[in-house]
């Protein structure tokens, strides 16, 4: 049984494309061509009758029938009719075709009265019929004819006085085959499998992209996973060995990719290790808004919503699992480590919260402009505390030679940062601000600070910046400019005023309050 198989593709950019989202490509499937064939008629038979199909009335009538729709095909139906425009349909090709429906329909009768009472008489029927159907080729012309022919015959069978009850139900049977054939239980879009390809790469996109699910989603992206689409026993047709496979219902995959969820979640738990457990955090943050997005601008089922709620609650508990921890890592940095990482990380949070303040109190004109210095540390000062959870952050408060602006430290008493607020009055106030901070507040611990002008009465915001930081190189104590935190908040090494061999991090604030 050989047959030529040729498909005619249009947009090979098309093809590419579709490869590479999903690896997987459909077609239309009038662009499929694959040649019919002869099919072996080698079982015990009456030969064809003489001068068939002309033979007998009965024969004769089919053959009409036949004729007068291949007469009008392929304009026989809209669907046939598409072929007029396809540079590869010649309806010369197809004249055998009447000739070939009634010598398949009339061997195909004598091979159902053969085998009808075998012990696989169901199986190796329709095995027969398959045969005879696949043997027309694709597109099919005059499969669905030879379909009639057969049908017609089995009901004309079932009218036979002379069959018993056991037979009757066989042929029944196989009548409901073919009706089945024709209008199928199961619409044939719903076991697409290239619809079912599209909901599994939209569930691999689903997926969190965390280190854990990497090779699950890398090995998966752009397969095919035929054996999660494949249902039942894979079934071969004994006269043409072909294997049919049965497609799963979507509503059936998509339940099945639900509980290979709940698998993969069962069997996984994140790496806690203080290396890189904000890393995984931050990335757990990140992947659980971005499936929110997701639901907002992507069409998910209700049977994917259920796989998508499971992948959001795991989310959520690894999300309070990891905050639970880096607090835990975080109260032992304070023992293990005197406070290292832990100060390193509080001191950034200080210094965004006093900018995020600054940045927003901008945003007010008509407030800030009736508030001098102690009023706008007296604004600061509760989002501070709101802020930074087992900090104390307070005003006017002593420490060493007077009471600074903003003081902040931790349960145990221990000052992390110290800050003075100034109203911008020029670059002459720069390093008397400076120094009076450095003398007045700063001790043998204290190793972060913060200067914070607000500028009410210059236009030129860049033009404070370049006088602030000309002024302050200039301090006898300075080292060097590190990077900026922002903009308009510039940061610098000084060695300490109480001891030289230390260092002190300054964090100058601008805010534009014009």
């Amino acid at each position: 049984m050989d047959t030529q198989i040729k498909l005619y593709i249009n947009d090979i950019n098309y093809l590419e494309d579709q490869i590479n989202k999903i690896g997987l490509v459909t077609f239309d499937a009038d662009d499929l061509v694959i040649d019919g064939f002869e099919i072996d008629n080698n079982f015990k038979k009456t030969p064809l009758p003489e001068k068939f199909p002309l033979c007998c009335q009965p024969h004769t009538r089919i053959h009409n029938n036949i004729q007068e729709w291949f007469d009008k095909f392929p304009n026989c139906c809209e669907r046939h009719s598409k072929l007029n425009s396809k540079p590869w349909f010649n309806k010369d090709n197809y004249v055998n075709v009447p000739l070939k429906v009634n010598k398949q329909a009339y061997y195909t009768n004598e091979f159902i009265v053969e085998n009808l009472y075998s012990d696989e008489w169901y199986s190796i029927i329709i095995d027969f019929f398959e045969y005879n159907f696949d043997s027309f080729g694709h597109p099919n012309i005059g499969g669905h004819e030879y379909q009639l022919v057969v049908s017609s015959y089995l009901h004309a069978l079932l009218k036979n006085e002379t069959i018993d009850s056991d037979e009757s139900a066989k042929i029944d049977r196989l009548i409901k085959y073919f009706e089945n054939q024709k209008n199928p239980v199961v619409n044939i879009k719903d076991r697409d499998i290239f619809i079912l390809q599209i909901a599994f790469q939209k569930w691999i996109e689903t997926l969190p992209d965390i280190k854990i699910f990497s090779d699950f989603k890398n090995k998966f992206s752009k397969s095919l996973p035929l054996n999660l689409y494949v249902t039942g026993e894979v079934k071969v047709n004994r006269f043409t060995n072909k294997a049919r496979l049965t497609v799963k219902l979507l509503e059936d995959l998509v339940g099945d990719l639900l509980n290979i969820t709940k698998q993969i979640i069962k069997s996984i738990s994140l790496e806690k290790d203080t290396e890189d457990l904000r890393d995984t955090f931050v990335k757990i943050i990140s992947e659980e808004h971005l499936l929110k997005q997701r639901k907002l601008f992507e069409n998910f089922s209700k049977n994917e919503k259920k796989y998508i709620k499971i992948l959001e609650k795991w989310l959520f508990n690894e999300k309070e699992y990891s905050k639970e921890l880096i607090n835990l890592y975080s109260t032992e940095n304070i023992i293990n480590e005197n406070g290292t990482n832990y100060k390193k990380d509080l001191i950034a949070k200080i210094v965004e919260t006093i900018y995020s303040f600054g940045v927003n109190l901008e945003k007010y004109e008509n407030v800030n402009e009736y508030l001098d210095e102690e009023k706008l540390r007296d604004l600061l000062l509760p989002g501070l505390n709101a802020s930074l959870n087992d900090l104390n952050s307070t005003g006017e408060t002593f420490n060493k030679k007077g009471k600074t602006d903003i003081l902040i430290q931790n349960i145990n008493g221990e000052i992390m940062f110290i800050a003075e607020c100034k109203i911008w009055k020029g670059q002459s106030k720069i390093l008397d601000s400076l120094n009076q901070l450095f003398d007045r507040y700063l001790n043998w611990r204290t190793d972060n600070c913060a200067l914070i002008f607000f500028n009410k009465n210059s236009k030129n915001v860049t033009d404070i910046l370049v006088k602030i930081n000309s002024n302050i190189v200039l301090h006898p104590l300075y080292k060097n400019k590190i990077r900026d935190y922002k903009e308009t908040v510039q940061t610098y090494l000084f060695k300490h005023p109480v001891d030289n061999d230390r260092e002190i991090k300054l964090n100058v604030f601008l805010f534009n309050c014009f």
